[in-house]
C-alpha cells in the first residue's frame, strides 16, 4: 500500500511529469531546462509566484524602542504582534523592557553561622554598654541585635524552604 503524496509533492509530481512527456528522451539531459520547466508548471499552476525581483518588506514593527545615554534601540522588528520583553531593531541589537528578574540564591550554612555570631555580638555589646551607662551605644547595640536576629530567621526560612 502507497501512501498518498502531499499537495506539494502532488505538484512536483505534476510538474516533473509534463517535462518527461514534453521532452524529447534522446535529448541530453540538461538540469537547468528541468528547473526552468518545472518552475514554469508551478507558476502556471498557482503553486508559487514569480520572482518580482524586489526586496521583501521589513517586518513590521512593535514600536518599542529603548533609549540609553549613549544610544538609542528601536523600533523593534522581532516579529508582528509580539509582547514579550525581549525586542531586536533593524540592526541585530536586542533589549529588554522589563528586566528579569534576578535568580535567587539559597543561604549558605556559613552564611548563617555569620549574621547569628553578628546577632550575638551586637547583643554581647548591648549588654556591656548597658553596664558602663552608655545608654546611646547600648540602644544602638539593642537595634543592631534585633535587626541581626531577623537578618538571621529570614535566612534559615529561605534554607528551610529551598531544602523542602
Amino acid at each position: 500500500m502507497t501512501s498518498q503524496p502531499s499537495t506539494h509533492q502532488a505538484v512536483i509530481a505534476a510538474a516533473l511529469e509534463h517535462w518527461w512527456i514534453t521532452t524529447d528522451p534522446l535529448a541530453d539531459f540538461d538540469f537547468m531546462e528541468v528547473a526552468q520547466t518545472v518552475e514554469t508548471h508551478l507558476i502556471n499552476s498557482g503553486s508559487i509566484a514569480p520572482d518580482t525581483g524586489t526586496t521583501p518588506m521589513p517586518p513590521p514593527a512593535c514600536e518599542a524602542s529603548h533609549t540609553t545615554p549613549y544610544s538609542t534601540l528601536g523600533p523593534c522588528t522581532l516579529r508582528d504582534g509580539h509582547n514579550g520583553p525581549v525586542h531586536k531593531d533593524a540592526t541585530g541589537a536586542t533589549w529588554w523592557t522589563d528586566a528579569p528578574a534576578p535568580p535567587t540564591r539559597t543561604p549558605s550554612i556559613a552564611s548563617i553561622a555569620f549574621t547569628t555570631v553578628l546577632a550575638l555580638a551586637c547583643t554581647a555589646g548591648g549588654i556591656i554598654a548597658t553596664i558602663r551607662d552608655d545608654w546611646f551605644w547600648a540602644v544602638a547595640g539593642g537595634l543592631a541585635a534585633i535587626l541581626m536576629a531577623r537578618e538571621t530567621a529570614d535566612e534559615l526560612n529561605e534554607h528551610r524552604q529551598d531544602r523542602t
